[in-house]
């Protein structure tokens, strides 16, 4: 009982909380999850601002990213990176990613083993 109490407390003082606005966010790198080429994690410019609204739009040549992110009174200036993941409907390979942000083409990297353990 006192945990469906907590639950519903949570809930309601979450929903009373004044100062949350969902931004765009940036991102600054992408790494390809091992054995998973569909599969990338982005480096986003922002920190704690779960949940994150993602959009893909994929094309023969590029991918674009879209984030949007839940954060205090629209600030995304970062002292630490969320990782997001994102799910591609084929592999990068050699298409060029974009933060649809920004505009800017953002570097690729591999996963270090077990990184995602």
């Amino acid at each position: 009982m006192r945990r469906g109490v907590g639950a519903v407390l949570m809930g309601a003082a979450v929903a009373g909380c004044t100062g949350w606005v969902t931004t765009p966010v940036s991102f600054h790198r992408a790494l390809v999850m091992p054995g998973d080429p569909a599969g990338l994690t982005v480096v986003a410019d922002s920190c704690h601002s779960q949940p994150y609204g993602v959009r893909v739009a994929e094309s023969a040549s590029a991918v674009r990213i879209e984030l949007a992110a839940t954060v205090p009174d629209g600030q995304v200036a970062a002292a630490c990176s969320d990782l997001v993941k994102v799910r591609l409907t084929r592999p990068l390979g050699t298409r060029r990613l974009i933060d649809a942000s920004s505009g800017r083409q953002v570097p690729i990297g591999a996963t270090p083993a077990g990184a995602d353990s």
